[in-house]
């Protein structure tokens, strides 16, 4: 490989909402991969905040995006958060947790259709791609069903894996070190916490 073209997808987290001086996740991760891998790395960023995987699948249909993602070869996708920020928000609502059941099902549909558009995308080209699914972390640890549902989500995002899509566990770190992670009075990680996802990402090779 002489170059890695690198297209990060999804959500706020793929914005690098949090961290005021640096650019998220993104820029320090294709900084660590030219380093260590002695290539360059070049990025291009496709995320909205707030967005959904439903969004995502619909914003990977756009004419312009499906051109440009042709040409990478590696992927980092991040969704689902919101997926689940919105079941919560209808379980406060209403009392029915029923809407986690049916969120569940969407993202499931959703991360499928996902890689099926990079999969199509890629279908006639001989240069290898790999695709990294970046896991959840609990941003609300002191609700009690919390930890129940992010496993949920994460498991669906591992059931993916295969020999070119791996599940990037993010979990335990943010759990174990969950304040020191955050934002201040933020659901979204800071400086260090995008670092954690940057250096989870680069453990999982090429």
């Amino acid at each position: 490989m002489r170059e890695i073209i690198y297209k990060a997808l999804g959500d706020s987290l793929t914005v690098g909402v949090g961290s005021k001086f640096t650019k998220g996740f993104v820029q320090k991760y294709a900084s660590d991969l030219s380093h260590e891998w002695k290539i360059p790395v070049r990025t291009e960023v496709f995320a909205r905040k707030r967005l959904l995987s439903e969004d995502l699948v619909d914003l990977m249909q756009d004419p312009y995006v499906q051109e440009r993602l042709t040409y990478g070869n590696l992927f980092t996708i991040t969704t689902g958060s919101n997926d689940l920020l919105r079941a919560n928000r209808l379980l406060m609502r209403t009392g029915n947790p029923m809407y986690f059941e049916y969120a569940s099902f969407q993202f499931e549909e959703n991360i499928f259709r996902i890689l099926d558009t990079i999969h199509q995308l890629k279908a006639g080209s001989t240069i290898p791609y790999q695709i990294r699914l970046v896991g959840l972390y609990n941003p609300y640890p002191e609700l009690t069903y919390s930890d129940y549902w992010i496993h949920r989500w994460n498991h669906t995002l591992y059931s993916f894996e295969d020999q070119v899509v791996r599940y990037v566990h993010v979990y335990d770190e943010f759990r174990a070190h969950h304040r020191k992670l955050l934002a201040f009075k933020s659901i979204h990680p800071n400086k260090q916490g995008y670092h954690v996802i940057a250096k989870r990402l680069l453990e999982t090779g090429l």
